[in-house]
């Protein structure tokens, strides 16, 4: 008898080291967790990159007029994938406006009624696009530069630079 009590025991230091065998794995499994998380995150380098091109941008920028931020949209992309995108109008500077832009106030909103050329054309060139060609950075920039010019026609010229302030792909 004296042995099944041992033996009783040895079964209750097992779960004693096997608890302490379970925070292994367990340990394992929440650095997993959080280097999956981190990887699913997008990659800081184009923004890092971008950087020093929206310092130049900004020293552009001085004698150009207001920029105008509209209302991010989300669209279809042509493979069933969704963009979100926000967008920044960068006006011409009008006559008697101050070198520098627009005198160090911020711009006036553009009535959402004048933002439904840009949105369009965002629209329509966005949405025959695939989200591998969205995603490269290359094809980004070249969407970005195509976009100008059409809304740039769009609005008579009145528009001379379109930024993205927001770009999501889902």
């Amino acid at each position: 008898m004296f042995k099944k009590k041992k033996g009783a025991e040895g079964a209750d230091d097992q779960p004693k080291s096997g608890g302490k065998s379970n925070l292994v794995p367990a340990a394992v499994l929440a650095v997993g967790l959080l280097g999956g998380g981190f990887l699913m995150k997008p990659s800081p380098a184009p923004a890092a990159a971008a950087e020093p091109a929206a310092a130049a941008e900004a020293a552009e920028d001085e004698a150009q007029g207001p920029i105008h931020a509209l209302e991010p949209i989300t669209l279809n992309l042509s493979d069933g994938h969704f963009l979100k995108v926000g967008l920044a109008l960068q006006m011409a500077p009008h006559e008697g406006a101050e070198a520098g832009g627009h005198g160090g106030e911020e711009a006036p909103e553009m009535p959402a009624g004048e933002q439904a050329k840009a949105l369009d054309a965002a629209i329509a060139m966005f949405g025959a696009h695939t989200m591998a060609e969205v995603t490269d950075p290359a094809v980004r920039e070249q969407l970005k530069q195509e976009l100008t010019e059409r809304v740039g026609e769009a609005y008579h010229g009145e528009v001379t630079g379109v930024y993205y302030m927001e770009f999501v792909v889902q």
